[in-house]
C-alpha cells in the first residue's frame, strides 16, 4: 500500500512539474535528442524543473546512430522521474533489440532503469524514478531498419 501511495504521489508531482515545464518552455519549443548528443541538461526547481523531448524531428531516426543525453539535478539530494510516453523502436525479435534505448541511473554504463528488451525497444511505455541525481539516455540504431523513435519526459523528484 505504501508503494502505491508513493507512486501516486510521484505521478501527481510529475504532472505538476510537467505543467510548469510547459509554462517555462512554451508550447512551441521542441527538444530533440539527436540534436543534443553528448550534451548534459541540468534540471533545477526554478528555471527548468523538467523537460519533454523526442529523439528526432524527422519522421524516422537514422541508421547507425549512437547518441547519449544526460540529465542532472542541481541538488545532489534530488532524483529524476522518467516517463517514456511513446516508444517506436525497431525490435529484432521478441527477445533481442536491433535498435534500443537504455536509460541509466547515474552514469553511463551504470544501473539500467529499463532492464529488459521489452522496455528498450518495441512500443512499451513506462515510468521510472532514479536513485541518483542523474539519468543518461543512450540510443543506438543499427543498419537494418528505422522507426519513429521515442518521446520522453524527465522531471525533478523530491523523495
Amino acid at each position: 500500500m505504501a508503494v502505491v501511495a508513493s507512486l501516486l504521489s510521484s505521478l501527481i508531482l510529475f504532472s505538476v512539474i510537467i505543467s510548469a515545464t510547459y509554462a517555462i518552455l512554451g508550447s512551441g519549443d521542441k527538444i530533440y535528442m539527436d540534436k543534443l548528443c553528448q550534451s548534459v541538461i541540468q534540471l533545477d526547481g526554478e528555471t527548468k524543473p523538467g523537460v519533454s523531448f523526442s529523439f528526432t524531428s524527422s519522421a524516422k531516426y537514422k541508421a547507425d546512430t549512437n547518441c547519449t543525453l544526460t540529465f542532472k539535478t542541481a541538488q545532489k539530494n534530488q532524483n529524476i522521474i522518467v516517463t517514456v510516453e511513446k516508444l517506436d523502436i525497431s525490435d529484432f525479435d521478441d527477445v533481442t533489440c536491433g535498435d534500443y534505448l537504455k536509460i541509466y541511473d547515474g552514469k553511463f554504463g551504470g544501473t539500467v532503469l529499463n532492464k529488459n528488451a521489452a522496455e528498450q525497444c518495441g512500443s512499451s511505455t513506462r515510468y521510472y524514478v532514479s536513485t541518483s541525481d542523474a539519468v543518461v539516455f543512450h540510443f543506438v540504431s543499427n543498419k537494418a531498419r528505422e522507426s519513429r523513435g521515442f518521446k520522453a519526459s524527465v522531471a525533478l523528484h523530491f523523495p
